[in-house]
């Protein structure tokens, strides 16, 4: 999700699309349905992508401080 981030956001939509056409025979609340949907995405596939990169950013920046500059 992380190198085409665009398609997730396409994702959402269909989602958006699919619990309304479900939870729609349920309840009128057509905004709720979506805040629904998006906080469920949030949680599912935003959140451990942003963990992941700052993660990812914090080891290396420590492997740089230990190194030193200029080494590798």
């Amino acid at each position: 999700m992380s190198v085409l981030p665009s398609i997730a956001l396409l994702e959402l939509g269909m989602r958006w699309q699919y619990s309304l056409l479900v939870f729609g025979a349920f309840s009128t609340d057509l905004l709720g349905i979506c805040a629904a949907t998006t906080g469920i995405w949030l949680v599912n596939l935003a959140l451990p992508a942003v963990a992941g990169t700052l993660l990812m950013l914090g080891i290396r920046l420590h492997r740089e401080r230990v190194a030193g500059p200029g080494e590798s």
